[in-house]
């Protein structure tokens, strides 16, 4: 598969996805993320996929702010989710300056001629405080593996 047709990944069809490493670097008045972990496919529906990553903010108006996902460093064609939707989830306080967040994904694929069953692309996430700054992009290499129908 060519680079263009993995910019086309799309959040939104089954694939098993195998994690290969994860990095991250950030600024020091802004959000801090860490540790983005890929817990598995959904037993529901396989094209969803179970994240968690940790997060700590000295002033605590993360609650209030966006969270953004990056693959293979663009942009998703997901927009930016509320983080008060996603605290809310999580049953965390909008003023919590530390915790874990569980999310999902779904993930969809356009391919026209996979040139391998088996592709690796970088999954990112990025979060905003209610003042704008931003974290760190946390990020997780993955392993993408395609059935044929």
């Amino acid at each position: 598969m060519n680079q263009a047709s993995w910019r086309k990944l799309l959040f939104g069809v089954a694939a098993p996805i195998v994690p290969l490493a994860w990095f991250g670097c950030g600024q020091t008045e802004a959000p801090v993320l860490s540790d983005l972990r890929y817990l598995g496919q959904s037993e529901d529906n396989a094209s969803v996929l179970l994240f968690q990553v940790d997060f700590q903010d000295s002033d605590g108006d993360l609650g209030q702010g966006a969270t953004e996902y990056f693959l293979d460093g663009q942009a998703t064609l997901v927009e930016a989710v509320d983080n008060r939707t996603l605290f809310l989830a999580n049953e965390m306080d909008l003023s919590a300056k530390e915790g874990t967040l569980d999310f999902v994904l779904e993930l969809r694929v356009e391919v026209d001629k996979p040139s391998s069953a088996e592709q690796e692309f970088e999954f990112a996430v990025q979060m905003r405080d209610a003042a704008g700054f931003e974290s760190n992009r946390e990020n997780l290499r993955l392993q993408l593996t395609l059935h044929a129908p």
